[in-house]
């Protein structure tokens, strides 16, 4: 048996609780890890809430780091004892709250040999989503001006340093107030003026300022991490011909419709992101794409290129632990990654 935190009933953090439950089998092409350490995602609180459907009682967790524990019987990419690290994200057995988790191998990688298991579970969906948004997308070329929302989180921590990278010529944010500016500036490295302190001003006057800060020119490409009205202001400062990446979906109520608005106006082109698309295709060899941008990020890791986020370790596997990290990601106020001690 092994122990986990699984949610009993859809809604608040009241049904998250502990469990035991039996210790998956793997079949024929995942890999069983024992897990170290969990990291804490904003997407496991939509699914405790019951945004994405299904039943319960569910397993949340989506990033992982620990020791393979066993191989199916055609997965060939890791043997057993290899240190590892990713993403327990629709093809597995259970989510990263528990003691050990069945995946399929494309979505499991060797840990880069420079980072601790605590850090390497603060890595696979952020830095996945940050890699599709700015490399993969083409979306961001040298010497661009880029503005982006959600900086401070774990995706946007991974999304200065690509751009940085890439060699893009400035890049601009927001800030609630003086405390997340002084954040912001220090661990990120973004100058002070080119930071606007947003709380108070509405969405015209912050693109108003944002565009006089950038020399009086909206930008060449935007980056939207938070969704909502971050994604408005977004459209509203992207340049004719330019680039919005978001990894938000909106719903029907969100006000500015891509046909016949400033989308269309401004022949921007929009890119949505979405981490988990290929594993929804029956198509199992787009399912390599996952391993392929696992051992490019490694690299990065491993070549100095990428740094670890800011990391809370919150404690150990227990509900408490679990609530105390969905509360904090549901205040919006997390700075970099929360993760969880498993063994």
């Amino acid at each position: 048996m092994m122990r986990v935190v699984q949610v009993n009933k859809f809604g608040d953090t009241s049904g998250l609780v502990d469990a035991e439950t039996k210790i998956p089998e793997p079949k024929e092409r995942e890999i069983r890890v024992k897990i170290n350490y969990a990291g804490f995602n904003p997407v496991s609180c939509k699914i405790r809430k019951g945004e994405f459907g299904g039943s319960c009682p569910i397993i949340l967790g989506e990033d992982f780091s620990g020791v393979v524990n066993e191989v199916g019987k055609y997965a060939s990419s890791l043997k057993k004892g290899d240190p590892v690290y990713g993403m327990s994200f629709v093809k597995c057995s259970n989510g990263s709250n528990a003691e050990y988790t069945c995946v399929i191998e494309e979505l499991v990688h060797k840990k880069p040999e420079n980072i601790s298991f605590k850090e390497a579970s603060s890595v696979p969906l952020a830095v996945l989503t940050a890699y599709k948004a700015i490399i993969a997308s083409n979306a961001v070329k040298k010497g661009d001006t880029v503005f982006l929302t959600g900086i401070g989180g774990g995706v946007g921590s991974f999304a200065v340093q690509f751009l940085r990278h890439l060699e893009v010529k400035a890049i601009y944010t927001v800030a609630k107030d003086e405390t997340s500016k002084q954040f912001i500036e220090e661990k990120l490295q973004i100058p002070s003026e080119n930071i606007l302190i947003y709380d108070g001003l509405s969405t015209t006057e912050r693109e108003q300022q944002l565009i006089k800060m950038n020399d009086n020119s909206p930008f060449d490409t935007t980056l939207d991490f938070i969704g909502g009205d971050a994604k408005e202001l977004c459209i509203q400062l992207t340049k004719c011909s330019g680039n919005l990446v978001t990894i938000l979906p909106e719903d029907e109520k969100f006000k500015t419709p891509g046909w016949g608005g400033p989308v269309f106006m401004k022949n921007m082109t929009v890119t949505q992101v979405f981490v988990g698309a290929e594993l929804h295709s029956e198509d199992r060899g787009r399912y390599l794409i996952y391993q392929q941008y696992l051992s490019k990020i490694t690299k990065f890791i491993e070549d100095g290129v990428l740094k670890m986020p800011e990391i809370l370790s919150l404690g150990s596997l227990s509900a408490k632990t679990v609530k105390k990290a969905h509360g904090l990601l549901e205040s919006s106020r997390v700075k970099g990654k929360l993760v969880m001690e498993i063994a």
